[in-house]
């Protein structure tokens, strides 16, 4: 099989990838969930016209012309607070005294407030005007019963959550989180926990991955496996009988212990691509055993972080109906010449900093490569073709550090291809 382009790479993952179905969960556990449906609203907000101040429900024409020299006198005839029944009305000559959040009571049409009003035996003066509607809260104006609210698609954020619970709604339809399983591959790996042995190594790989993961909330399940085909075999079948999704690290390549793709050819899985024209992660393959998804990625640090945050955990959010990129985007400014490949796409670790009005982007050294992982802000993409791209340059970037910046109507990276 040929290698192919990270576009295309990219473009097969989407066209394999599907949601898992629908679930209806209580507001409790909606945040960052997908909106699988759209959800409407089953009651109006507020419910009834309400007082937006502390105040009197007054009639608006006997204090039109109030003012200090000139005060309306009005007999008090009761207080209604946020919540208490509306058994009051308003008649001339009369008001209510009526706290924020309380029922405009019958008969008025705005709320003077209390600032000014000067309080008497049983009455008050009334020394400013309140125009018809003045401090009133109309029924339904925030939200209308049968309402879109939110739409499906949308990520439900803590504030969307809050507008659909004003809206009556106890519960939204949302798409199923897949489990995820995560297996490392290797007679040299092994799981956090153990005692370090001389010619191991601990699976950081799948420690980063399990946090992006879980990062989203998602189920996650480890496990490691030697390099012989009964054990990934073993491995990959219990992996698949529990797992919505599954992601191998290590022994994608050609070697001779490179295993994973030949275990998984001889369970008659359907490989959609093997080998990707992107570096760091060339050795990233994907298919379909038994209907579900198959990521075998290279077990170098950088290669697996490339191939795991640009094609596998993309796919993983799809499936939880997420369609954007999984990522922020900024702009900054390179401070150093990059150099990219006619034949492929190269993927560059940048430090972002601030400075004055713009960003700067420093690339990190890629000699060190778990140090230069771990102190990246972001990604820099150059695309097939681009052989180098000088200091001074602006640049989109996929931002891993800072999810608060985000660059406006912008959902690709670098290379122009949504993630």
């Amino acid at each position: 099989m040929r290698d192919i382009g990270f576009a295309q790479a990219l473009d097969l993952a989407r066209k394999n990838i599907s949601t898992l179905g629908h679930e209806t969960v209580p507001t409790s556990e909606l945040v960052g969930r997908v909106c699988a449906e759209d959800a409407i609203a089953l009651i109006d907000y507020p419910s009834t016209d309400s007082s937006l101040k502390d105040g009197y429900a007054v009639v608006s024409r006997e204090v039109a012309h109030a003012d200090e020299e000139n005060p309306v006198v009005l007999k008090v005839t009761g207080i209604l607070g946020a919540g208490d029944p509306c058994h009051l009305a308003v008649t001339p000559g009369h008001t209510v005294r009526v706290l924020s959040g309380a029922s405009i009571p019958g008969g008025a049409d705005a709320v003077l407030a209390e600032e000014f009003a000067r309080e008497e035996i049983e009455e008050i003066k009334a020394f400013a005007c309140a125009e018809r509607g003045r401090n009133i809260l109309v029924k339904g104006s925030e939200i209308s019963e049968g309402e879109l609210l939110v739409s499906a698609g949308e990520v439900l954020t803590p504030a969307k959550i809050s507008l659909a619970v004003a809206g009556g709604i106890e519960g939204v339809s949302v798409f199923r989180r897949p489990t995820v399983g995560l297996l490392a591959t290797g007679d040299e790996v092994m799981l956090p926990g153990r005692r370090p042995e001389k010619g191991k190594l601990f699976a950081s790989n799948l420690v980063l991955q399990d946090a992006w993961v879980r990062s989203r909330s998602m189920t996650t399940i480890v496990r490691q496996a030697g390099d012989s085909f009964p054990s990934l075999t073993s491995a990959v079948e219990f992996m698949l009988s529990q797992c919505d999704i599954l992601i191998t690290s290590g022994g994608a390549w050609k070697g001779d212990r490179d295993l994973i793709v030949k275990v998984l050819d001889q369970l008659g899985w359907d490989m959609l691509f093997h080998r990707v024209r992107m570096g760091p992660g060339k050795a990233v393959a994907m298919g379909l055993l038994g209907g579900k998804p198959v990521f075998c990625l290279p077990g170098g640090p950088p290669s697996n972080e490339a191939a795991f945050l640009l094609i596998a955990f993309p796919a993983v959010l799809r499936m939880a109906g997420h369609n954007g990129s999984p990522y922020l985007l900024s702009t900054g400014v390179l401070d150093k010449d990059v150099g990219g490949q006619s034949d492929w796409t190269q993927i560059i670790h940048c430090k972002a900093e601030k400075r004055d009005r713009t960003t700067s982007l420093t690339p990190l050294d890629s000699k060190k490569r778990l140090r230069s992982m771990a102190k990246a802000d972001g990604l820099v993409l150059v695309p097939e073709g681009v052989e180098s791209i000088p200091a001074g340059t602006s640049v989109e970037f996929i931002s891993l550090a800072d999810e608060r910046v985000k660059s406006k109507g912008s959902s690709s990276n670098a290379d122009g291809m949504k993630l």
